[in-house]
């Protein structure tokens, strides 16, 4: 994805979506997204890292806030909605497991956004 650009055609589209004023809330969700075609929320993390610090230079926020809020949209995508995670305990308790991706889902975007309202603190 590095090599043909998608992950910076997939953040300037979320940048364009949110405003760049709203930059660290762009910099989450390009991580809530590329998490989980990447399928592993530290590959997504270190592949997005060098466009947060690039956002974060001109911005007049710091790369903390840029840091946190990728944190908590690849990591927060990745471990609930991901099919890797919930799939062992879903097969042992016989529950269907497109119900259980679209719960993940569902419990994965308050948690998203309360982890994009902490980094800012």
């Amino acid at each position: 994805m590095e090599e043909t650009g998608a992950t910076y055609v997939v953040s300037r589209t979320v940048l364009r979506w949110v405003g760049r004023g709203r930059s660290p809330v762009a910099t989450g969700l390009a991580g809530y997204i590329l998490a989980l075609p990447v399928m592993c929320c530290d590959t997504a993390f270190i592949m997005l890292s060098p466009l947060a610090k690039a956002l974060s230079t001109g911005s007049g926020y710091g790369l903390q806030l840029f840091t946190l809020a990728l944190a908590a949209g690849t990591f927060t995508s990745f471990k609930l909605v991901f099919p890797a995670a919930p799939l062992f305990p879903t097969t042992m308790f016989g529950a269907d497991v497109s119900k259980v991706i679209l719960l993940g889902f569902a419990a994965s975007v308050p948690l998203f956004i309360t982890g994009l309202m902490l980094s800012s603190v």
